[in-house]
């Protein structure tokens, strides 16, 4: 019998997972003015404007509308550049209140203001893509019971300063303004404008948020136009419809062939508190290496992204709420793989994370070592190899893993850094 060659190759990107996201930085804040404390300025202004466009309780009732669509998972989010582009609520269609108010309250209260400085605002929230963003408020308030609401703002620099702090939770600064309760700001007159923050000032974090109806101005990364992962569909909970596998013992690795197609899955997962700092969402990530057989003498590391930028509200992770997971996290682990590599993380600009390891396969009795790498926009939040067998029998005997089971199911809670998550097999 001839000597074999065997070829080891490098890891390879699939299903979506392109080299754009190594190479490509992250789209730059496009700034009116050419320096960034410009930027904040007229963010300020904006923030009085809208305090002022947010006392009629019409508009609040519009955010909490906003709580209400699937894609933004309970939690307020709302990009005015495509309210100002389209005057809508978008997945809803009628006129946006918020737009009608902003343009009534320059009527009403701003005569003083030509259109050239009026247009030069909403061009400012149109050029820079301006959102709000307002974790628990529509799910910690009645918008009915409201009185007050605190304006903040936020910018990527207050984030840039503590890169290096992994302990960083974030604050943001603002004001309170009173709702139902008509009270001009001034926002072009500066020195009444900043006598109206200085006097009515609060420093914004999760904490405050919890307790205090808040909402935050910024240039917020949008995440809707992006995948969600490879073929990424959401598991129903386990007893509504027929997706989970009617599977009466989960297999172990005596039970495997080359002939038998291994899947997992991971029904649930949750975060033990947020990641991001605020008020940013936990837009979470999650990659599985696996190596795989190309040929008779050729093998190689798979990267999939089962979970990418699925978004978990500040208040699901502050609760440690479960959220759904996706429908498969391997179709069809190789009997060949003797483990997988599992990482999780949550997107963050100005971050690059570069990994690297190495998987091990079984070709023909003989264990080989592929080495693997993998470059991500992402706060790394955990990375382990996980063995195939011990997996395997960590599902089928229902082993507590030291932190309980996951309700009404018997379950095993896998926990890595700051995820927890329940797992599934079948053939």
């Amino acid at each position: 019998m001839g000597k074999k060659i065997l070829y080891i190759l490098g890891v390879v990107f699939i299903a979506g997972l392109t080299s754009c996201e190594e190479q490509v930085p992250m789209d730059p804040i496009l700034l009116t003015d050419s320096k960034v404390g410009d930027y904040e300025e007229k963010l300020k202004e904006l923030a009085l404007f809208m305090g002022e466009v947010l006392q009629e309780r019409q508009v609040v009732e519009e955010l909490f509308d906003y709580g209400e669509l699937p894609s933004n998972s309970g939690e307020i989010n709302i990009n005015l550049k495509h309210l100002f582009e389209g005057n809508e609520i978008i997945e809803k269609g009628s006129p946006s209140r918020i737009v009608q108010q902003f343009y009534i309250n320059r009527e009403v209260n701003h005569k003083e203001i030509t259109e050239n400085d009026f247009n030069d605002l909403i061009a400012f929230v149109i050029d820079n893509n301006i959102s709000i963003t307002a974790p628990y408020l529509a799910e910690n308030f009645d918008f009915n019971d409201i009185n007050e609401l605190t304006v903040s703002w936020w910018t990527e620099e207050m984030d840039e300063k503590h890169l290096d702090d992994p302990d960083w939770v974030g604050e943001t600064p603002g004001f309170k303004v009173p709702i139902s309760k008509k009270s001009l700001l001034n926002f072009r007159q500066k020195n009444v404008g900043i006598n109206y923050i200085e006097n009515n000032y609060v420093i914004t974090n999760d904490e405050y948020a919890i307790d205090n109806p808040t909402i935050v101005l910024g240039s917020f990364k949008d995440y809707s136009i992006e995948s969600q992962g490879d073929d990424y569909i959401t598991l129903p909970p386990p007893d509504d419809g027929d997706y989970y596998p009617p599977v009466i013992s989960p297999p172990r690795c005596i039970d495997l062939s080359q002939d038998t197609r291994l899947s997992l899955n991971i029904p649930h997962f949750r975060l033990r508190h947020n990641i991001r700092s605020w008020p940013n969402a936990n837009v979470m990530r999650m990659y599985v290496i696996t190596g795989e057989a190309l040929s008779e003498n050729t093998v190689q590391a798979i990267i999939r992204r089962p979970i990418y930028n699925v978004h978990v509200s500040r208040s699901d992770a502050n609760s440690m709420r479960w959220v759904n997971g996706p429908a498969h996290v391997l179709l069809d682990f190789k009997q060949e793989s003797n483990n997988l590599i599992v990482v999780w993380g949550v997107d963050r600009p100005n971050t690059i994370r570069n990994m690297e390891g190495v998987l091990s396969m079984n070709r023909e009795g003989i264990d080989i070592n592929i080495p693997w790498w993998l470059s991500s926009n992402s706060l790394l939040v955990s990375m382990a190899p996980k063995d195939k067998c011990t997996l395997l029998d960590i599902i089928h005997d229902k082993t507590n893993m030291g932190w309980g089971y996951f309700p009404n199911s018997g379950r095993p809670i896998f926990r890595m850094g700051d995820i927890e998550f329940t797992m599934t097999s079948w053939i």
